[in-house]
């Protein structure tokens, strides 16, 4: 369900479209559909404060409030993600031939997109992950994931705040603080995680694999 309301304005010449208002998406449903599985959704999302401008062209957001958000990320046995399979720009093009705009002088000399978010609300969020490229294949899960990303621009010098609190397997908390930038052509991270009480035999998969071990009993914090 998608729902906006704010003020629009267009003017012709030159060509020119401006926005000022809010916007929401809710109920998004995303299903993988060779696995049969979801893989991402949630129950709203929310953008407060937008404004879009076409010249310069330029759009900001001073908040995104996202409720209950959910991702699915799967490790198939050839390795490759599940995300990666259903963006893979092969499958779109299965049907045809891919096409590609001609690129003039004037296309290639269009600004980017400037992008700012002031602040990106996280509530209740969770997130699935499962390798199936190991045996026996390995599960977890991440539950009650709230926090906030602060300062997200396309800037190549800018930096996010990232502060972020969750759960692994509901009882191991984890805490996840640090510095991103995902909107600028090169991305930087710097993230720091804190994981407590993880429960150390769901980690059989990997030792087996690797040390040729099975894990008995233990707790990891790191």
């Amino acid at each position: 369900l998608l729902g906006a309301q704010g003020r629009f304005n267009f003017e012709s010449d030159p060509a020119r479209i401006e926005f000022d208002g809010d916007a929401s998406i809710d109920g998004l449903h995303t299903a993988d559909r060779e696995r049969q599985r979801d893989l991402i959704k949630w129950r709203s999302l929310a953008l407060r404060d937008i404004r879009y401008r076409s010249i310069p062209s330029t759009l900001s957001i001073a908040t995104v409030i996202a409720d209950a958000p959910y991702v699915d990320l799967v490790i198939n046995p050839d390795g490759r993600t599940n995300i990666a399979s259903v963006l893979d720009a092969r499958a779109a093009g299965a049907a045809g031939a891919a096409v590609r705009p001609v690129e003039t002088a004037e296309t290639s000399s269009k600004p980017a997109l400037a992008v700012d978010i002031g602040r990106v609300d996280i509530r209740g969020g969770s997130a699935n992950f499962v390798d199936l490229s190991i045996r026996p294949n390995f599960g977890t899960g991440i539950q009650t994931l709230s926090g906030t990303i602060t300062g997200l621009s396309s800037r190549p010098d800018s930096r996010a705040k990232v502060a972020l609190e969750g759960s692994v397997d509901k009882y191991a908390p984890v805490k996840i603080a640090g510095e991103v930038n995902y909107l600028a052509a090169r991305a930087f991270t710097d993230l720091r995680a804190n994981f407590r009480n993880m429960e150390l035999t769901a980690l059989n998969p990997y030792s087996g694999k690797f040390a040729g071990y099975r894990i008995e009993r233990g707790k990891l914090s790191m």
